[in-house]
């Protein structure tokens, strides 16, 4: 057998400029778009602009001060707003339970050479961004600006962040990546002219465009220095929009214009429950519009007000919702059972389609062979790896910390605090529901096993997981010299398509086991495929606990499903 060896996977590379990033709140549609190609099993390489209009704005102030002739401290000034929106948006994938590293051009060595305030980019030192991948998967830099090759702050001028983001990406690809570069825009790819200009000819969007069509836009959408470092090396790019479900490819041999699209209507959406999952996907939803309209919320009580939810919009009858509400989409944030598995049930009977962040739901509901999506492990998107795995592989074993809540109180107690105390600080952080007795019995993580095994194409049922007594009193507090770490570990292994091992327990970990350092209410999973005599190893981090990390990823699926929705409305209006 072969040594393991941990495959590489692709790499996309993603330009989010300023007429994406108007205010701070747009990060958070950075972050998911970010974790939608990681869910995808791409490595991400986040390339980010100033906020709209602010380097001109931090420029201008400059420029009234006395310069002396300050080149370089100019550049040095107008490079701060690039890189505070990349500290920026690391910071928001991080809160969101996405692992990100944040590098600044010195610590990558990015050259450029030319004038102070319109320099190009000349090497770089990938080396950085490689090992950065091999631990967080997602990584962020600034654009616009280098150093030059004495070390001193210089601006690649305007444009530059797409010419970071194509120069950053051809280097890795000369590297042995598999790279895509994608640039997102205010619209959903490369137009024969402004789509908002009053002409005689309609704007028509290219699916592929060469660089002589690129060459001769204007300039609002593609800078020329981008345009021309890409052709000049073959380096072939996309432009679309976030969550975008078109992009144009720039650097195709012939022109092609894409089809005509039909006006795409709203998903037409209810949420079941209003707890903290609930409010997060709703203020998700509210922030596409045009895309998702909220038609109820379903909660046990309706006299109860929620923060920034509508009192009109909350009713107390699931079943009554689906049957009157002529829906799209169903959201299940709720706990327990009942209602929600007779609801999943009238979903299916309806055609409406589902996802859900009760793992009890979407256990029964693949009993039942109702289609509905599900989360495991928060923001690590366990189930998309699994998916991905080579049919009938000889052997898979997935073994992972799958619960943040009993990882967050396992980590409380070894540190000295008492159980019950642990427990109360996981509940005022938000990290733990009322009731703790799924999570800390290992109920839970034994429910996602069984998702797992569903992924594998294997029916797993939750009372055939083999789980050890916890015994909360009985794990070692730290000493100051640890060797060995507590955790709770869900393993399943599978040998020629059949389960041999599915269990939870507690184990003592040591350093060199992948699993010792998750902390907090971390989550990861590393899963192990033989396949034919090669070993391949992957491993996943994230949050498991919390509402952010948690609505992040049922958000995910929730963009998955629109944008199945609007390629069935273009295959019924538009027919080949």
């Amino acid at each position: 057998m072969s040594d393991p060896t941990h495959s590489k996977p692709p790499v996309i590379v993603l330009k989010f400029g300023g007429s994406v990033l108007r205010t701070r709140a747009d990060f958070d549609r950075c972050v998911a778009e970010a974790y939608r190609f990681r869910s995808e099993g791409s490595r991400v390489l986040a390339v980010v602009s100033a906020l709209s209009g602010e380097t001109d704005r931090v420029l201008a102030r400059a420029a009234e001060l006395p310069s002396g002739g300050a080149p370089f401290a100019l550049s040095a000034i107008g490079a701060l707003p690039d890189r505070q929106s990349a500290a920026e948006l690391a910071f928001a994938l991080e809160r969101s339970g996405v692992p990100a590293t944040s590098l600044s051009p010195e610590s990558i060595s990015l050259v450029a050479e030319g004038a102070a305030e319109r320099a190009h980019p000349c090497s770089v030192e990938t080396r950085r961004i490689e090992a950065a991948f091999d631990r967080d998967e997602v990584v962020v830099v600034p654009g616009f600006c280098a150093e030059d090759a004495e070390g001193r702050p210089v601006l690649l001028g305007r444009g530059g962040s797409d010419l970071t983001a194509l120069f950053l990406a051809h280097a890795l690809r000369s590297k042995g990546h598999v790279v895509r570069c994608r640039l997102l825009k205010d619209v959903d790819g490369l137009y024969t002219h402004d789509p908002s200009a009053i002409r005689s000819e309609p704007a028509r969007r290219y699916a592929e465009a060469t660089w002589e069509d690129a060459r001769n836009t204007d300039g609002t959408i593609l800078q020329s220095r981008a345009i021309e470092y890409a052709a000049s090396v073959g380096f072939a790019f996309e432009v679309a929009a976030i969550q975008g479900v078109h992009a144009s490819l720039i650097g195709a041999e012939e022109r092609r214009l894409a089809e005509e699209e039909p006006p795409r209507p709203p998903l037409e959406v209810a949420i079941h429950g209003a707890g903290k999952v609930g409010i997060e996907v709703f203020r998700a939803l509210r922030l596409h519009p045009d895309r998702f309209r909220v038609k109820a919320i379903v909660v046990r009580d309706a006299s109860t007000a929620r923060e920034d939810v509508p009192p009109e919009l909350l009713r107390t009858d699931p079943i009554a919702v689906l049957e009157q509400s002529d829906l799209d989409l169903w959201i299940d944030a709720s706990a327990g059972l009942e209602p929600a598995c007779a609801a999943l049930d009238r979903a299916s009977e309806l055609g409406v389609k589902v996802v859900t962040a009760n793992k009890l739901a979407h256990l029964h509901a693949a009993t039942k062979e109702v289609g509905s999506r599900a989360t495991v492990g928060g923001s690590v998107p366990v189930l998309e790896a699994v998916r991905r795995l080579p049919k009938n592989a000889d052997r898979v074993i997935v073994r992972g910390v799958l619960n943040g809540t009993a990882n967050f109180v396992i980590e409380q107690i070894a540190n000295g605090v008492s159980a019950p105390i642990a427990i109360a600080t996981a509940r005022a952080l938000g990290l733990a529901e009322r009731d703790t007795t799924a999570d800390l019995s290992g109920e839970d993580a034994a429910r996602k096993l069984c998702l797992i095994a569903r992924a594998l194409g294997l029916d797993l049922a939750v009372d055939r997981v083999h789980r050890s007594v916890i015994d909360l009193d009985q794990i070692p507090q730290h000493d100051g010299h640890e060797t060995s770490g507590v955790r709770q570990v869900a393993t399943l292994q599978v040998v020629a398509g059949e389960i041999d091992r599915s269990e939870v327990a507690l184990e003592a970990l040591t350093p060199e086991d992948p699993l010792f350092s998750v902390s907090g209410a971390g989550n990861a999973v590393s899963i192990e495929v033989v396949d034919r005599g090669s070993t391949h190893l992957q491993f996943l981090r994230g949050v498991g606990a919390g509402p952010v990390p948690t609505s992040l990823s049922v958000m995910a699926d929730v963009w998955n499903v629109w944008r199945a929705h609007v390629s069935r409305v273009e295959r019924e209006e538009c027919p080949a």
